[in-house]
């Protein structure tokens, strides 16, 4: 299993912070939701900071681990893919 290192700016305007919560959309789901589909699994990811609700961020840094093997270039362009542009995956 290889830990990957992520940079990610976001626009979290529609999203009531970073955290998961039960009630309403967050910033961490989005993305676990996205790394899981292309992972075909389950995907946790740590980060190192939270922010607010309709916070973004410019420079968001997280981990994960994946079973998946792909190039950084390979995540970067999926995760990209499946985000439009709400998200931008920097390295």
């Amino acid at each position: 299993m290889d830990r990957y290192k992520v940079t990610v700016c976001y626009d979290g305007t529609n999203y009531a912070g970073w955290q998961k919560q039960d009630n309403a959309r967050s910033i961490q789901e989005e993305i676990e939701y996205a790394l899981a589909k292309i992972n075909e699994e389950a995907v946790e990811i740590v980060a190192s900071g939270r922010t607010d609700a309709r916070v973004h961020a410019l420079a968001q840094v997280f981990h994960f681990d994946a079973k998946k093997a792909l190039s950084d270039e390979q995540w970067v362009r999926a995760c990209n893919s499946c985000f439009l542009r709400i998200f931008a995956f920097l390295r």
